[in-house]
């Protein structure tokens, strides 16, 4: 027999989903932390729900390009002022290191509620 829902489940709950969002990532690349924002829900299932399958990684690049506020910094865009696309900072940032951007982003989406792979997201 399963335990009705109380209120005290759901306030243990939101503890632990605060305390969630205070953690950081360290990346390896850098060797440091990587401050991660939250964004809105409705903004993380826009970015799971455009991933292309012709450009698998961009949705990486966006969802920390949207989340992680140094790749936005307007001194990070002057250094790559080459990249016409302020998303691709992301992969020239981390040298194309696919294993480290994709923790990242699983870190982040983890922060969701997303453990799993993911596939787009239907409107009901």
């Amino acid at each position: 027999m399963t335990k009705e829902l109380t209120i005290e489940d759901i306030l243990k709950a939101k503890k632990l989903i605060e305390e969630r969002k205070k953690e950081v990532f360290f990346s390896e690349t850098f060797g440091a932390q990587i401050k991660v924002e939250e964004i809105s829900p409705q903004k993380i299932v826009q970015l799971i729900n455009s991933a292309s399958e012709d450009e698998p990684l961009r949705g990486d690049y966006e969802l920390i390009y949207e989340c992680c506020p140094i790749f936005r910094s307007k001194a990070l865009k002057d250094e790559f002022e080459d990249i016409k696309d302020p998303i691709m900072i992301v992969e020239k940032a981390f040298g194309g290191n696919i294993f480290e951007i994709d923790n990242l982003a699983k870190f982040i989406l983890s922060r969701y509620g997303y453990n799993k792979d993911l596939e787009p997201i239907k409107k009901q």
